[in-house]
């Protein structure tokens, strides 16, 4: 079987392993002295870790794949389903977090509800056209849309870095 996307899926976990790397830089970068992390910016801090983490394991899953005997051109479809299935999963597993974590979305800032509403609108047109694809429909476009959903993915883990390492600074008040 002839991956012919492998070394794109190898440079996007390359980029994520690199994102989930800088991600301990921003608490050096932020130097905190002895404050504590917000609610917001352990909110932003565990998406980021989780999807780079996702990133990585999703860059592999066709080359893994493409390992099984007899598999043949089924390579993006199993690659689909698993991305599919761990993409709703991710859903049900935030949603627990985020009540967890006593956040509505009032308590974010305008900026960040605003990044939560596009990310969350593009993210229901990706499993849409992962639906579509795993149904049978247009099969050829699926390593274009398997990679353009680790991209996307890998776009989301970004957005939450440049939110953790552009927020202003919180002021303290005098002693």
């Amino acid at each position: 079987m002839n991956l012919v996307s492998a070394p794109d899926l190898t440079v996007i976990a390359e980029i994520a392993i690199t994102l989930a790397g800088f991600t301990g830089l921003v608490g050096i970068l932020q130097s905190r002295g002895e404050s504590e992390l917000t609610r917001l910016e352990v909110f932003h801090i565990a998406n980021l870790l989780m999807t780079t983490v996702l990133v990585v394991v999703l860059a592999f899953v066709p080359t893994w794949i493409a390992l099984i005997p007899n598999i043949g051109n089924d390579v993006w479809l199993w690659s689909l389903r698993i991305l599919l299935v761990v993409h709703l999963a991710g859903w049900i597993f935030i949603t627990p977090f985020i009540k967890r974590s006593g956040m509505q979305l009032r308590d974010f800032p305008v900026l960040d509800r605003r990044q939560i509403f596009v990310l969350s609108v593009l993210g229901v047109i990706a499993v849409i056209a992962e639906a579509v694809l795993v149904l049978g429909f247009v099969p050829e476009y699926g390593p274009f849309v398997y990679e353009g959903v680790l991209i996307f993915l890998l776009c989301a883990a970004m957005s939450n870095f440049l939110v953790l390492l552009l927020r202003p600074k919180q002021k303290t008040p005098n002693k």
